[in-house]
Formats: structure tokens, C-alpha cells, sequence
């Protein structure tokens, strides 16, 4: 058994902690595994490998490794995915992304968007609230200037074919209620 160590501590190997971390709930512990993944920390197969070796809550652990996806950017996009398949929607796209006229280079990213059969684009961002609020840093933009944006972003996405676009909040994931009238309201497919 290989040691790893960290500032010459003994510590259990990035495949072993994603395993240990299966014992979590689901969508607390999908967040750990999209980051793992998204960093390089270990891989699929690290931990595929790890799981036969040793004694695991393999459906947990296999559930993870299938719903894992290294494109999410942040726990708060990992659990919100989470939440949104446990209600049945069809499965997104994460991270697509449109032109931006203002700036070619940069292209606009989102965080959900499903693209349908009828031609229907949409999209759905997990925002915190601390996008709008947070002045810590005095680079930041103020909110009226962050709001701009935003209008200005949402205007250019249906320009490139974006029919609808949902802005999710913490409150809205944290009640599958909520969530799902939000989504359904939105026009997104449920599969099951």
C-alpha cells in the first residue's frame, strides 16, 4: 500500500478520499468528485481501481463515478445538478458556450443549457448572491455595473438563439418543489 503524505503527515490517497466521501450524501459528495476530477486529482479509473481492492459502498461509489463531470466549476453547480437529475430532467449541457460580440475572445459560458429537438436553447445558471453584493474586492465592478452586464449578456445569448434563461438561486435548489416549477415552467424535458 502506497503512503502519501502531506507536510510529512500520512494521509489517504485521492482515490481513497472519494470513496471515503461516498458515505456523504449524494449531492453533497458529487461536488468533491466533480473537483477531484475537474484538478486532475485522480481519475475514474483511480478509483475504479481502488474500489475493487478494498471494502466500499460500491453503488454509492459507482453512482458518483457516473454522474461526476469535471466540467462544473464549483460545488454550487454540482449540487444544484445534482438536485436537478434527482427530479428526472433531461440531462444538460454544462459550461456551452455562445459568442460575445463585445469580446470575440471571450465567449459567453453557461452553466445548464439544453438544446432541443424543436430548436428551444435553455439556459439555466446557478448564481450566489455574492456575485451581486460582494465589495470586498475594490476591482470588482459595483452592483449597478454587475446588473448591466447581466442585461447586456442575457440580451447578446438570445441574439445567438437562447429562448430562455433561468437564474437559480440557493433557495431555489434547496426546495425540489421550487426547482421543479422553475425548470418545468421554463420549458426543460423531464426523461423520468
Amino acid at each position: 500500500m502506497r503512503v502519501f503524505l502531506y507536510r510529512n503527515l500520512p494521509v489517504t490517497s485521492p482515490a481513497q478520499t472519494l470513496i471515503d466521501c461516498a458515505r456523504l450524501p449524494f449531492d453533497k459528495a458529487l461536488a468533491i468528485y466533480d473537483s477531484a476530477l475537474r484538478f486532475g486529482h485522480a481519475t475514474i479509473l483511480d478509483v475504479e481501481t481502488l474500489m475493487v481492492q478494498i471494502n466500499c459502498d460500491e453503488i454509492a461509489v459507482k453512482k458518483l463515478l457516473q454522474y461526476a463531470n469535471p466540467l462544473r466549476e464549483n460545488g454550487g453547480e454540482s449540487w444544484a445538478y445534482a438536485n436537478i437529475s434527482k427530479l428526472g430532467f433531461a440531462e444538460p449541457l454544462f459550461q456551452e458556450t455562445f459568442d460575445n460580440p463585445d469580446n470575440p475572445s471571450m465567449p459567453y459560458r453557461v452553466d445548464f443549457c439544453w438544446k432541443l429537438a424543436d430548436g428551444r436553447i435553455i439556459v439555466a445558471e446557478y448564481d450566489g448572491v455574492a456575485k451581486y453584493i460582494d465589495t470586498s474586492n475594490p476591482n470588482r465592478a459595483n452592483v449597478k455595473m454587475k446588473l448591466e452586464y447581466e442585461r447586456r449578456r442575457e440580451r447578446h445569448l438570445k441574439e445567438r438563439g437562447v429562448t430562455t434563461i433561468v437564474h437559480m438561486f440557493y433557495e431555489t435548489v434547496a426546495d425540489s418543489h421550487t426547482l421543479d416549477a422553475t425548470l418545468m415552467d421554463a420549458g426543460v424535458p423531464k426523461i423520468r
